[in-house]
Order: structure tokens, then sequence, then C-alpha cells
């Protein structure tokens, strides 16, 4: 479905306004511990051990890796819903002790509920958090809008396609307006041509000027082409246990295009993705290096 444009923030991460108050990144993953303890034999599996890595505000990370290597599991921690065996997660500085209002959590499943209107999904979020005022209704309109959906606000679910059903799960998310937009596997279920057009709808909606700054992202996938195409850097998590095996930086210029994904550049950057993932690379690549030549398997209590 064709949508109209909007205005973008050209340089997100350049207007997304200060870090934490001592000037460190956004978000710092130090030493980080995850998993669960085995109720036959009482051993700790990990899921992800010795995470590290920080994102300055307005950055869109995404995370490849393999199945089972505890991408999930490291995103519902960061959402507050998953505890930490060791380490720490801190966001502006402060440590992640449980859920908050600054971050939203776009599932794979839409999960709306089917007796409200897509307007009412909406609303929801805003209820939930006792936000909701003729101010906050009108902002959420205005959204209903951008993500191309005014036209079926008052439409149900059951009459929604998948498409449509994940731009309201994603409108829901961002109508409080975190500072963290954490999505997980998000367009895993679509067909490739939606998915595709969800692609380029997400990357349009976050770089909306009509959002205020741009809103730090964490995207999971094991869509190497989507990771490229979203991301300002790919962290790629090793078998699990997850470690970070290779942190790179994606220097295709903001906004993204469709016909960027077939640039040499592009190409070169999914070619270096694969490779680390495949394990032909040893060394882990440090974020602001240039890169070279410019859940289906789950842990059986953990989950991914």
């Amino acid at each position: 479905m064709a949508m109209a444009d909007t205005a973008v923030n050209p340089h997100p991460a350049d207007s997304a306004g200060t870090e934490a108050p001592n000037g460190s990144p956004y978000l710092q993953v130090k030493a980080l511990q995850l998993g669960y303890r085995s109720r036959k034999t009482g051993e700790f599996i990990f899921a992800c051990a010795d995470l590290d890595f920080t994102a300055h505000r307005g950055e869109f990370v995404v995370i490849v890796g393999p199945s089972g290597c505890g991408k999930t599991t490291f995103l519902e921690a960061l959402a507050g819903l998953v505890p930490v065996a060791a380490g720490e997660i801190s966001l502006g500085g402060k440590k992640v002790a449980g859920p908050g209002q600054d971050r939203s959590l776009v599932f794979q499943n839409a999960s709306l509920f089917p007796w409200r209107t897509v307007r009412d999904n909406v609303l929801f979020a805003l209820q939930a958090q006792r936000q909701l005022s003729a101010e906050s209704a009108r902002q959420a309109d205005a959204l209903i809008e951008l993500v191309g959906l005014g036209h079926v606000s008052g439409r149900h679910p059951h009459e929604l396609s998948g498409g449509m059903k994940q731009r309201v799960n994603l409108a829901r998310a961002l109508v409080t307006r975190p500072e963290l937009l954490l999505l997980d596997e998000p367009f895993g279920a679509l067909d490739a041509l939606t998915r595709a057009a969800m692609q380029h709808e997400l990357v349009r909606v976050w770089q909306s000027a009509g959002l205020g700054p741009a809103k730090t992202a964490v995207f999971v996938t094991h869509d190497v082409d989507e990771a490229v195409y979203l991301a300002d850097r790919v962290i790629v998590f090793s078998a699990g246990p997850g470690r970070v095996a290779a942190d790179l930086k994606i220097s295709l210029p903001r906004p993204r295009r469709a016909e960027g994904r077939r640039t040499p550049e592009f190409a070169r950057y999914v070619d270096t993705v694969l490779a680390e993932l495949l394990g032909k690379s040893s060394e882990v690549t440090p974020a602001g290096a240039a890169a070279p030549e410019q859940r289906e398997t789950e842990q059986a209590e953990a989950g991914e």
C-alpha cells in the first residue's frame, strides 16, 4: 500500500539529544550473564555469557545470531522481564531492575485485542500507563495516520492483513513515546513481500520527525539482509551461550531507500555479517571500524 512521504531526520543519531548524565552511552551492557537453573539437576544453564557492548541515543542496533544463542532472552532482560544472573544493564545511567515506561517491546505476534478496533488497540497502551488524555488521543490518531492506518482505524483485527496488524502493533509501542524501542523479530511471520514493505515502513516511521528525536532501537532478527537494511550497527552473537562475536558499524546513508539494497556496498556488508555468523572471522570488529570491504530451536526452559 502506498503511503505518503513524511519529514525525516536524515541523521537521527545527530539529533537524538543527550547521553546519560555523565556523558556515557545511553545503553550499557556490562559482563552480562543470563540463563536459568535446571529443575532436574540444579545446574545453571547459560543463555548469554559475558555480554559487553554499548549504544548511543538514536542508534538502531540489530542483533543477529544462530538459534539458541540468547537473542530473545537478552531482549527480554533489556525490557526488564528476565532477571539478570550477573553483570548489569543500564539505560541513561540507571540500572534496569524491571519493566519501565521508558521501554516498549514489539513481539513477533501482534497480540491485538480482537474486540477492540485499531484505534482502541493503540489507545490501550496509553490507558495501561494512565497517560490517556485528549491530547494523547490526538497524538495517537496522528500516529495511526503515520503508519498508514487512518482509513481502517475503526476496523477490528480480523478485518486486517498481517502487515496491517503489525503496523497496529508498532503504533501501540510508539504511542507512549518510549525512549527505547525493542523489537523481537516483528516481521518473521510475514510473507516476503509484506516483510520487505514493513521493513521500509519501520525505517520511515522511526526516522519521522513527527515522533521527535529518533528512538533508540534494539531489533532481533535471523535475516541478515534485514539487519543491514535497518541497522546503524549489527551485533553478531556467537552460538549459545551467546557472546558478542562482532560489532559492525553500518555506514549506509539515511534515510534508507529500498534501492540501496542493490548497491555493491550493501552486498559487502551482508557478506561481512554472514562471514561472522559462519565463523569465518575470528576477531571482533570494533564499533566504528569499517567493515572489511566495505528463535526456531530454543532451550527447553529458558527460550532463546
